[in-house]
C-alpha cells in the first residue's frame, strides 16, 4: 500500500468517525424533542431516520452525478434543521442556569 493511499484512508476514516460521533450525540438529543409528541419508541424510530436521511442525503450529494441535486439539498436542509431544533430543545431543558456556562 502506498503512503497516499494510506492517507486518503486515514483523512476518509477520520471524516466518518467524526460524523457518526456528532449523529449519535444527535440522536439522543433529538429523540427527546420528537418525545414532545409521540411515544417513546416512535421517537427513537424518528430519530434515526433523520439521521439515516441526512446521511443519505449527503451521500447522494457527494457520489451522484445525473440527479435533481435541489431536492436532495432540500431534503438535507429540512432534516438538518430539525436536527438543530431538536439539539437546542435539548440544550435549553437541560440548562440549569446561566452559571453553568
Amino acid at each position: 500500500m502506498t503512503q497516499k493511499t494510506l492517507v486518503n484512508r486515514f483523512v476518509i476514516s477520520t471524516f466518518v468517525l467524526l460524523y457518526l460521533c456528532v449523529s449519535i450525540i444527535s440522536t439522543i438529543h433529538v429523540i427527546e424533542f420528537f418525545e414532545l409528541s409521540n411515544p417513546r419508541w416512535l421517537a427513537i424510530s424518528l430519530a434515526i431516520a433523520f439521521e439515516l436521511g441526512a446521511a443519505a442525503s449527503l451521500a447522494s450529494l457527494i457520489t451522484l452525478d445525473k440527479m435533481n441535486k435541489g431536492i436532495v439539498w432540500g431534503l438535507f436542509i429540512i432534516l438538518t434543521a430539525m436536527q438543530a431544533m431538536g439539539n437546542t430543545y435539548y440544550a435549553f431543558t437541560h440548562l440549569l442556569n446561566f452559571q453553568g456556562w
